[in-house]
């Protein structure tokens, strides 16, 4: 009787942690087999900032803003520039969006890109 008690006390838990472990390690996988699929959210060469147009429209060199309707990317520091569908454009002086719902703000990263534009 109470060697199956002792197998139990410590059979149980151990079952219970492993099945818990694969349930963690399959859905972290499952999330970034989901991000590298998706063309807009993993990128090496980009940094996508958690922003808000409350935040104001922050400009800057590395500084970009991707419409997600057509994947167009429009550089925040530009003379005039839109996306392919129209709804992101910059200007000297301002940048337009028609949905703001459909933009995203990321920083590019240099150090990552494997083909780096030379400095003149």
């Amino acid at each position: 009787m109470v060697k199956p008690l002792i197998i139990a006390m410590f059979f149980i838990p151990a079952v219970v942690f492993l099945g818990w472990v694969i349930m963690v390690a399959a859905g972290a996988l499952r999330s970034e087999h989901r991000e590298r699929l998706s063309p807009t959210t993993f990128n090496p060469n980009r940094a996508y900032v958690n922003w808000t147009p409350r935040d104001g429209w922050p400009r800057g060199p590395f500084l970009h803003y991707e419409c997600t309707l057509c994947g167009g990317v429009v550089p925040s520091k530009s003379r005039s520039t839109q996306c392919q569908c129209g709804n992101v454009s910059a200007d000297g002086e301002r940048i337009g969006v028609k949905d703001v719902s459909k933009v995203r703000l990321f920083e590019e990263r240099p150090e990552n890109n494997p083909n780096p534009v030379p400095d003149l």
